[in-house]
């Protein structure tokens, strides 16, 4: 097999030490997956921490961009938005037709964001704040963000969690996989430094 690689190079030591890595390569592969499937319980208990799952918003809102009028006063517009919504349940259901608020660059609806998702389109503040609100079918804000004001429904939020081990399986078993083969391989690799001698050139 190394030579059909082509990796020879006619040197007897170069060969010995690629036929020495192709079977540690074999001998990787058959018994990591056994080693795998027998330590994934408590490897994952080891690990849990990074599997954790951020706190998740799902959110409507309305944006009211910043004017280069520096007398417009957007936040008014907001405040006088978010009185006429909630007092008019008719309007409330449908904001965005009803005239107000301008054109956002991304998104109207988010459904189930994290904080850093939220502050990628929003900036940290926003995202921080959204987070604070309740479970309302009324509208609230305003809230800043790096791109003016914008009123906000949120429809539900979950809390961070820590998975179950069966709902993330595969990936702690593809994670534990990989720990085990960076393992074997510092391990092999420690073998042939102890095997040999190395003489550095003067």
């Amino acid at each position: 097999e190394a030579r059909r690689m082509g990796l020879d190079a006619g040197d007897f030591i170069i060969r010995q030490r690629l036929i020495q890595k192709l079977e540690f390569l074999a001998d990787t592969q058959a018994d990591i997956p056994k080693k795998a499937a027998a330590l994934m319980s408590d490897w994952y208990e080891t690990h849990r921490e990074e599997y954790r799952q951020p706190a998740e918003v799902s959110f409507t809102h309305i944006y009211f961009a910043t004017k280069p009028d520096a007398n417009a006063d957007v936040k008014k517009e907001a405040e006088d938005a978010l009185q006429a919504l909630n007092s008019d349940p008719s309007v409330s259901t449908n904001g965005a037709t009803a005239g107000l608020g301008n054109r956002f660059l991304y998104h109207k609806f988010y459904q189930r964001k994290s904080q850093a998702d939220i502050a990628a389109h929003f900036g940290e503040d926003f995202a921080s704040a959204v987070f604070e609100l309740l479970i309302n079918e009324a509208w609230q804000g305003p809230l800043a963000s790096r791109h003016g004001y914008h009123l906000v429904r949120v429809v539900n939020k979950t809390d961070a969690i820590i998975p179950a081990l069966g709902d993330v399986r595969e990936k702690v078993l593809f994670d534990l996989k990989l720990s085990l083969t960076e393992a074997a391989r510092q391990e092999h690799a420690e073998r042939l430094r102890k095997k040999y001698t190395v003489i550095y050139d003067q």
